[in-house]
């Protein structure tokens, strides 16, 4: 993943770009890619 990709979930001005339901849902992709890595790595 590449962390400017993903800084407009931080920005507040996010709503401008997507719906709130599909932040919520990147979020979640996000969320569920860290949990994925971290198990990877520290398995």
């Amino acid at each position: 993943m590449y962390p400017h990709m993903i800084n407009f979930i931080f920005d507040a001005n996010a709503n401008h770009y997507l719906h709130t339901g599909d932040i919520a849902a990147t979020a979640s992709i996000i969320a569920a890619s860290l949990i994925s890595r971290y198990q990877l790595k520290f398995s």
